[in-house]
């Protein structure tokens, strides 16, 4: 007996389609809906409430920033002006204390110088 080996190559299994998904079946009638004016969402009627709170808001938010800025600097001027007021206050003072401190050593000077007058004198008279 002559035995034969033979092979056979099939084809691949294609993939098969997905199921399709449970559609539940329909009750009643779908023919037409009925829809008031009113129902109806208007948005350029209802968005402009809101629109002009936004609006609103962010002028009065902007004007106040600048408003505070413009006070932050009219703060800054006015401080420096200050702070250069009060240094010329301090330099004038400090002028007048040099000042008074020469006019009181002159007259500690002149002082002195007219005790040892008098004191010259004195000497002088009990001599005599």
């Amino acid at each position: 007996v002559e035995v034969e080996t033979v092979e056979a190559q099939t084809d691949e299994f294609l993939p098969e389609p997905p199921k399709e998904q449970y559609r539940p079946q329909k009750t009643g009638i779908d023919t037409s809906t009925q829809v008031e004016d009113g129902e109806l969402f208007d948005f350029d009627f209802e968005v402009e409430a809101i629109l002009d709170v936004l609006v609103n808001k962010t002028l009065e938010q902007s004007m106040m920033e600048v408003e505070e800025e413009h006070e932050m600097s009219s703060m800054k001027t006015f401080k420096e002006s200050w702070f250069d007021q009060q240094r010329h206050m301090m330099k004038n003072w400090q002028a007048q204390v040099n000042e008074e401190c020469a006019l009181w050593q002159l007259k500690e000077k002149k002082v002195a110088e007219r005790r040892l007058v008098r004191e010259r004198e004195a000497r002088v008279l009990l001599k005599i």
